[in-house]
């Protein structure tokens, strides 16, 4: 029995989410440039919008309401961009891998949709959406680079993010014993201060969750980082409410990152 999610996506360019923003009198959208076509003359910006509109209509995203006068944006686009400009939580997930490949991608919740937003290339943008957070998984997964990476086999600790900073300039400056030393000092063990230095140094990729919960009148924001090295993976949390900022260092399995995703994405919530 096959029980694989189809997953409904479009991609469009710049200019034609420009476009549709402007149709939504949207502010913006995360990750999208506030001012995406500042660059260009207000003729430029003319032209760009009437392309916008002619490839939207040709693929049927939009269609133009003559009668009426106004523009009517696909069911499918309107949902998964209203999705995306009132959710009610988002979860953000950078990547950097060590070959200087960057990703961000965001994922957007409201009661009834999910959807993925991110950019494959320049000037393009990917909207994927599932009816489930859940359903997109194998997506944050692939996007937070986890196969089966083991726990370097080390213990962690805690230190002040500041002297957390201090040892990776250093150990990126190539002053190994100087960074052990300033994590030493910093209260990390030895043997954990020199095999985090290895990680610092040249992280074979280094990620950052990050929760959004719009619900108050403040957003409110969770997450953590990790650093993957040749022994396996360091997780960075930071600790509430401390000052100065305090990290929390753990070694972590892929399969412990996988559990903190499916927590961090389940909340209080049941989606």
């Amino acid at each position: 029995m096959n029980t694989e999610v189809k997953i409904p996506s479009f991609t469009i360019s710049h200019e034609e989410l420009a476009l549709l923003l402007q149709i939504l009198r949207a502010p913006g959208l995360m990750g999208f440039e506030e001012k995406p076509l500042a660059e260009l003359t207000q003729e430029q910006t003319a032209m760009a919008m009437v392309s916008a509109e002619r490839s939207l209509r040709a693929r049927g995203l939009i269609r133009l309401v003559e009668e009426e006068k106004r523009i009517e944006i696909d069911t499918v686009v309107m949902a998964f961009l209203g999705t995306c400009l009132t959710p009610d939580y988002s979860i953000m997930i950078t990547s950097t891998k060590k070959e200087g490949m960057q990703g961000a991608y965001y994922y957007h919740v409201s009661t009834h949709l999910a959807v993925e937003n991110y950019s494959p290339e320049s000037g393009l943008y990917r909207f994927s959406g599932a009816e489930r957070l859940q359903d997109l998984f194998p997506n944050i997964e692939r996007v937070a680079h986890l196969e089966n990476q083991p726990a370097p086999a080390k213990a962690g600790g805690r230190i002040k993010e500041k002297i957390l900073t201090q040892a990776r300039d250093a150990s990126r400056a190539g002053k190994k014993t100087e960074a052990a030393d300033i994590l030493k000092g910093g209260g990390l063990s030895a043997v954990s201060s020199k095999a985090l230095v290895a990680t610092l140094e040249a992280p074979i990729n280094n990620g950052s969750v990050i929760r959004l919960d719009f619900e108050k009148e403040q957003a409110q924001s969770t997450g953590f980082s990790f650093l993957e090295g040749r022994a396996g993976i360091w997780i960075l949390t930071p600790e509430e409410d401390s000052d100065p900022l305090w990290i929390r260092i753990e070694p972590c399995s892929a399969e412990e990152i996988r559990n903190r995703l499916r927590t961090l994405i389940n909340g209080n919530k049941k989606r």
